[in-house]
């Protein structure tokens, strides 16, 4: 519901083609105090495939026009609108005017269209996602990548609070009962398939073994054996089981040994090995690929690994590594402040000469804010002195 603020001036809007002539009618009729920002955002949606009249519409035609018809108070503006959309459905607006501001009461059905109309999947692709997440055992993300429905939506179809189709909540209660497993997203694992998964586990089966049994994701399968989730702390039989089986054999050039002797045979950690072997690498290529040899700077004298310099200057060890493959020197990669460039533009100002983000900082705006109204022909003084526009709900 859009909240009344007095002290503003509000804008009657009118998006329609080049050949529509009559404001009763053709169109829609929108009312902002912010009407280019709203005008985006109906495009935006039309993008994303959010359905409505006017959304297929912007998608349609090419010859979209966008007028502002008068400027006036909450109350006048909201009332000119109810009189050019006394009803639903009249030329792209699907809902009555003036009163929708005011926070008007919509029919159940209104409220159905209006629901599907915001969502970018149909009812076939929600049923999809059910089958693929409780009798396939996919997770929320492997489904969105597969899908290409985002995340949040994902997530709103699986536990069930989408109100697009209201009848998906059906199928999705029977698909949920009958699922062969249950699912730790929705944090209803069982104490029995939880405790069968870390016997399993013990007794050696690898992690893909074990996603291949319980039809669950093999990531999920390893969170449940190193209790790396806090629910599963409810269980009596909770207890992290990060299991190497000391007593398997392992064939390698027509020898037989446990992962700890071939270890100690070919000077590797134990754990490294089983590491490689539990990912999926065969013991041929666990056994013979190198360690990486950890990379060293050499700095005012002193010469350390990335990892001793990224704890010693409490600089993450992803930008050290960052800025080594930009070429950055010995000096530059270890220095605590970002790297700048040295042939970054300078801009004088009140007698004041400094780069975009030295001003950025000074005045409180985005660099990127600054170099955006830069480009588009602003003087320095109109761009530094312009407060940023506070963005308000509509």
């Amino acid at each position: 519901m859009r909240k009344e603020k007095q002290e503003e001036l509000y804008y009657l809007y009118w998006i329609h083609r080049k050949s529509h002539k009559n404001l009763k009618e053709d169109g829609y009729v929108g009312v902002s105090f912010n009407p280019n920002q709203r005008f985006n955002q109906h495009r935006s949606r039309a993008r994303k495939k959010y359905k409505s009249h006017l959304y297929n519409a912007i998608n349609k035609y090419d010859d979209i026009l966008y007028d502002i018809i008068c400027i006036g108070s909450f109350e006048y503006i909201c009332d000119l609108e109810n009189k050019l959309r006394p009803k639903e459905n009249i030329g792209w607006n699907n809902l009555p005017g003036g009163e929708v501001a005011k926070g008007y009461t919509l029919s159940e059905e209104a409220k159905q269209n209006q629901a599907e109309s915001v969502v970018s999947y149909s009812k076939l692709d929600a049923l999809n996602v059910l089958i693929d997440f409780y009798e396939k055992g996919m997770s929320q993300g492997e489904i969105s990548k597969l899908t290409g429905i985002s995340r949040w939506s994902v997530w709103n179809i699986v536990s069930g609070n989408h109100v697009a189709y209201p009848d998906i909540k059906d199928v999705r209660d029977v698909i949920k009962d009958s699922r062969p497993f249950k699912s730790s997203h929705c944090g209803e694992l069982t104490e029995d398939l939880y405790n069968s998964i870390l016997i399993d586990r013990e007794s050696g089966i690898s992690y893909a073994d074990l996603a291949d049994k319980y039809n669950i994701p093999g990531m999920t399968i390893r969170d449940y054996c190193i209790g790396k989730l806090n629910y599963l702390k409810k269980f009596k039989c909770y207890r992290v089981v990060d299991y190497i089986n000391k007593s398997k054999q392992y064939e390698y050039n027509d020898r037989s040994q446990t992962l700890g002797e071939w270890a100690e045979e070919y000077n590797i950690d134990l754990r490294t090995l089983w590491a490689r072997i539990n990912s999926g690498w065969s013991l041929d290529k666990s056994l013979n690929i190198p360690l990486r040899t950890p990379e060293v700077i050499e700095y005012m004298g002193d010469t350390k690994t990335v990892l001793e310099w990224s704890k010693e200057l409490d600089i993450k060890i992803e930008t050290i590594y960052g800025r080594m493959r930009k070429g950055f020197s010995a000096k530059d990669c270890l220095s605590t402040k970002l790297h700048q460039r040295s042939d970054a533009p300078l801009y004088t100002y009140k007698g004041q000469t400094m780069n975009l983000t030295d001003w950025a900082k000074k005045v409180g705006i985005r660099p990127t804010t600054l170099s955006e109204r830069l480009k588009r022909g602003w003087s320095i003084e109109k761009t530094l002195e312009t407060p940023v526009r506070k963005t308000k709900c509509q």
